[in-house]
């Protein structure tokens, strides 16, 4: 009941039906003589689908299907000037699914997501905030091929829009910013699958992803938590925790991966070497500094264990070993040191194969590709610090080299077992 005669509104209640499914419920009160209306609005299964075809001649996607409801209280007066007000405000996204139009042209590339929910947001116009208790995302899960260097999302979620000539703005003074703060976040059930040249099988798959955050504000203040774990294919996984100041990326972060397969990468390896990579698993722990968003200092702990590489050449040959381990390594960026307080090899296995001409194994090849790619890359600085590496301590335990060397006059080869040894003070930082 709409009132323009007396100053109290009079409940009201609207309630309608969408043909594809959404619906509107509105109930509150009117006062005209006041300036005034308040009460509750609900719109609940409103399809994403039906959204997008507003843009759908522009958008290089398409909405499959999505659901979105949007609820709250409201308070708004305009007599003197607008105000506003929501409170326990939420937004739900469910079943959301998007891919691209012409699947073909980007294979394996997708977006969906089980459920997202914004719960308890406020809005206040004259104090020109929004709040919101959580942000929750499950079953957000996206597929992503890397085809030369760039990866097929941007290209899915392209919009290009119509050019249009440049609308005349009055000028406005800028007010107040508005400030935004949404106490904690948290992601969980999600995945990515990324499709790319650079390992093999070219399928990676980082599943089970969890993330949760402390309290995140704009303007940027304060510091925020931030945890999380996912696994990768399976086998490996990752811990992380930390906090970092929005305002200036001041941080420092924890993490541990364990597990990490290496035989994925043997597409990385330099052609020349003609070698793939047959096992080997990689454990690290350690924490990381940051400055502006920027790493500063990594620390971190770590093996590499059961590790082996099969080199074709004129005779096939395996190397590896059973543990390669180092402890202390301190990775400064800024200053370009790297520090490492030991470095172990156990059971280490490999040759040494001494050609005519002297190079060793497959060396004039590999040097012939390293400088293919340098003559690609701009010169370096010549004033620019150099890198300085120290290893107080490397040690070699119980290890074995195929040894032969054709360099001779007549050639000569052998098998030295019992390889143990220690180095000491390995440098290239000026005394």
């Amino acid at each position: 009941n709409l009132s323009t005669i007396v100053a109290e509104g009079r409940p009201y209640r609207l309630e309608a039906t969408a043909e594809a499914g959404g619906r509107l419920a509105w109930e509150g009160l009117v006062s005209i003589p006041d300036a005034t209306s308040s009460g509750s609005l609900r719109l609940s299964n409103l399809s994403t689908r039906n959204m997008w075809r507003f843009i759908e001649p522009w958008a290089d996607f398409e909405v499959v299907d999505g659901r979105l409801a949007i609820a709250g209280d409201y308070s708004v007066t305009w007599a003197d000037k607008l105000d506003y007000s929501i409170d326990a405000g939420e937004v739900t996204l469910t079943n959301l699914s998007v891919m691209p139009k012409d699947p073909a042209a980007l294979p394996d590339t997708f977006i969906n997501l089980r459920a997202l929910s914004i719960n308890g947001i406020a809005l206040d116009s004259q104090q020109q905030s929004v709040t919101a208790s959580g942000l929750t995302i499950d079953g957000f899960a996206v597929g992503i091929t890397l085809a030369d260097n760039e990866p097929s999302m941007p290209k899915m979620l392209a919009i290009t829009l119509p050019e249009a000539d440049a609308a005349p703005t009055a000028s406005q003074e800028q007010g107040a910013p508005w400030s935004l703060r949404l106490e904690q976040t948290e992601m969980l059930n999600s995945s990515v699958d990324i499709d790319t040249p650079y390992t093999e099988p070219s399928r990676t798959r980082v599943s089970d992803i969890r993330v949760s955050t402390s309290a995140i504000q704009w303007p940027p203040a304060g510091e925020t938590r931030v945890e999380g774990a996912l696994a990768i294919d399976a086998d490996a996984s990752l811990q992380f925790d930390g906090a970092i100041a929005l305002a200036d990326g001041a941080g420092a972060f924890n993490y541990a991966l364990d597990n990490f397969r290496l035989e994925r990468f043997s597409p990385n390896l330099p052609k020349a070497v003609n070698a793939t990579i047959a096992g080997g698993a990689t454990a690290v722990n350690g924490n990381v500094t940051l400055e502006a968003f920027l790493p500063q200092q990594i620390v971190l702990d770590g093996s590499i264990k059961e590790f082996s590489i099969l080199i074709r050449e004129e005779e096939n040959s395996l190397s590896g070993w059973q543990k390669l381990s180092w402890q202390k390594l301190v990775i400064n960026l800024p200053a370009r040191t790297v520090d490492m307080q030991e470095l172990l090899l156990q059971n280490y296995s490999g040759r040494l194969h001494i050609k005519e001409d002297g190079s060793i194994n497959t060396q004039n090849l590999i040097e012939e590709e390293i400088a293919a790619v340098a003559a690609n890359e701009p010169v370096p600085d010549p004033n620019a610090p150099t890198w300085e590496v120290s290893i107080p301590r490397i040690v070699l335990a119980d290890s074995q080299l195929d040894f032969m060397d054709e360099s001779l006059p007549i050639s000569f080869r052998t098998v030295i077992g019992e390889l143990s040894g220690e180095i000491t003070g390995a440098s290239t930082k000026a005394n």
